[in-house]
């Protein structure tokens, strides 16, 4: 084993985009870290660089459900690198994703088109005490 040359060089500029991606995928900021990735991914960089830049570009946007842009990401990929059967699988999961997207709407303040509340019911809202209630009259307003 030994430590092989990388073929390209890391700029800082994408070094500091490849970072700060990673930091905001820890926040799950997956929308600005696919962001962040893309702008790292230059071609001088080193082919095992752009294949994870592109891998993790394609992990971030499929966390924010936008399967078709992830699949052109993991396209790109495969396309540097078409001896990884890891990538191949991948992107036959994203494109059967694209055409089968789940919805996150179902949770509560989602966004988006033909959003529902989530089913249930809904929690009752104590009544709020006065701050001239005695301690004795607010326990007989939570009791009610």
């Amino acid at each position: 084993m030994g430590i092989k040359p990388l073929k390209g060089a890391l700029t800082e500029p994408s070094l500091i985009h490849i970072v700060k991606a990673n930091e905001l995928k820890k926040i799950r900021r997956f929308d600005a870290a696919a962001g962040e990735f893309a702008l790292a991914h230059i071609p001088s960089l080193p082919v095992t660089v752009r294949t994870e830049c592109l891998t993790q570009q394609a992990y971030c946007l499929s966390m924010a459900n936008r399967y078709n842009d992830a699949l052109r990401s993991l396209q790109q990929a495969v396309a540097l690198n078409p001896k990884n059967d890891t990538l191949k699988k991948a992107c036959a999961l994203c494109a059967k994703k694209a055409k089968n997207p789940r919805r996150r709407a179902r949770f509560v303040g989602a966004k988006s088109k033909g959003a529902k509340p989530a089913a249930g019911p809904t929690p009752k809202k104590a009544p709020k005490a006065d701050s001239q209630t005695t301690p004795s009259e607010t326990k007989a307003v939570i009791k009610k």
